[in-house]
């Protein structure tokens, strides 16, 4: 097997589907780790983030805190890890992968597509996958290879299953048990993506909880509001999740005092209404991926800085000045950040002035105090540097 490095660690679906293949692509991992400090019921994993060219060693090595609820933080830790070489067949898996993922946290669209845009430059071209747990990386991948193959989901795919012998029927057709453990569906009821995290000991005929004199069943429910005739009315429900809602994290803390995942919206659905969009694929990676948006966004923004450093070291720039002090002076505080440049005020207000007054000052000695005083303006402006940053290409688009 000559298009991985690590074929050991792909699943034999990709190995021998990827066999013509005779090109590879090195990718450079970076393990986004994450660790909670506040109580939730549903845990974090962490996450590969696989870029095809090198990041800067400050900025692979960062660490940062994202405010989740009030008094409770997500620590973010990068760090590199072994890199991998895939051929274009499972580069294609893993986009198809993220951007069903993304569809569905960012705007709750089942669509299973291989749509992804990264531009024009093959320098952003990244991937977001699913991480292995810690025990699983003595022996097997980072990369968590058996959630990426999680899409499209295929009701005919074999199940060699021991413990979930009964199979279930849905609106994909009859689908082993055990495939509906840990999922994301569409339930067609209503419309909604629900992620189901197991099978509960109830099944259709089983009355709701309610506080009504006589609650419904589920198929009287279904029957009542929905006009759906259940056939399977013995099968157990599953026990779904209403989506994560994707917030921006970065925001100074003004977060409501609850637990992140708690203002989830549990359901109980019959299989038979409910069409399979992911499976395998846990809770705990669905609700991580909730939080990307913002690591992407800091991440997007150290680069940035960093480029803007490599551009400044050719003119008597000190080389041990951190990404992150960079960063901070360049963000306003209109940003919102739990960072801003109002703390390093002397660096722009005053140094910055008194470069470009020296300047001028040589430049064009005939000229009077306020003609200066304009010409300095149009240098210093946020306009003009923004039009600086952007011609030396400092913005860059990292997240789509």
């Amino acid at each position: 097997m000559e298009e991985f490095v690590n074929e050991a660690y792909i699943p034999s679906q990709l190995v021998n589907s990827s066999s013509s293949d005779a090109c590879t692509v090195k990718y450079y991992c970076y393990l986004i780790e994450l660790k909670q400090d506040y109580g939730d019921p549903i845990g974090v994993r962490d996450i590969v983030l696989a870029v095809t060219t090198e990041l800067d060693p400050e900025v692979a090595s960062t660490k940062f805190d994202m405010c989740v609820v009030e008094g409770g933080n997500l620590l973010v830790t990068l760090r590199q890890v072994e890199s991998i070489d895939l051929s274009p067949h499972v580069v294609q898996r893993c986009r198809r992968f993220q951007t069903t993922l993304f569809r569905i946290l960012l705007h709750n669209d089942d669509n299973v597509s291989d749509e992804f845009c990264l531009g024009d430059s093959p320098q952003i071209d990244y991937l977001l996958l699913p991480a292995t747990t810690p025990h699983q990386r003595l022996s097997n991948s980072y990369v968590d290879w058996k959630s990426v193959c999680s899409v499209p989901f295929s009701s005919l795919d074999q199940c060699d299953c021991r413990y979930y012998p009964n199979p279930m029927w849905t609106k994909n057709g009859l689908v082993c048990s055990c495939k509906l453990q840990n999922c994301v569906v569409k339930s067609f009821h209503n419309g909604s993506i629900y992620v189901i995290d197991g099978i509960v000991d109830l099944n259709a005929n089983s009355r709701q909880r309610s506080g009504g004199k006589r609650p419904l069943t589920y198929k009287e429910h279904l029957k009542n509001n929905y006009g759906i005739q259940l056939h399977f009315e013995n099968q157990a429900l599953l026990d779904g999740r209403s989506l994560f809602k994707v917030k921006n994290y970065l925001f100074k803390c003004r977060q409501k005092k609850q637990n992140g995942s708690m203002s989830m919206i549990p359901a109980k659905l019959p299989p038979e209404v409910c069409s399979i969009i992911m499976s395998p694929v846990s809770v705990s990676t669905i609700y991580s991926f909730a939080f990307v948006p913002s690591i992407m966004h800091r991440l997007e923004s150290l680069l940035i800085a960093s480029g803007l450093k490599k551009m400044l070291l050719d003119h008597c720039m000190p080389k041990d000045i951190p990404v992150f002090k960079l960063l901070k002076a360049i963000t306003t505080k209109e940003c919102q950040e739990d960072y801003d440049c109002e703390s390093l005020g002397t660096l722009g207000a005053s140094f910055l002035k008194y470069a470009a007054t020296q300047q001028l000052f040589k430049t064009n000695q005939n000229l009077r105090e306020g003609a200066l005083t304009q010409l300095r303006n149009n240098i210093i402006s946020n306009a003009a540097l923004f039009t600086f940053g952007s011609s030396q290409k400092l913005v860059v688009l990292f997240f789509p």
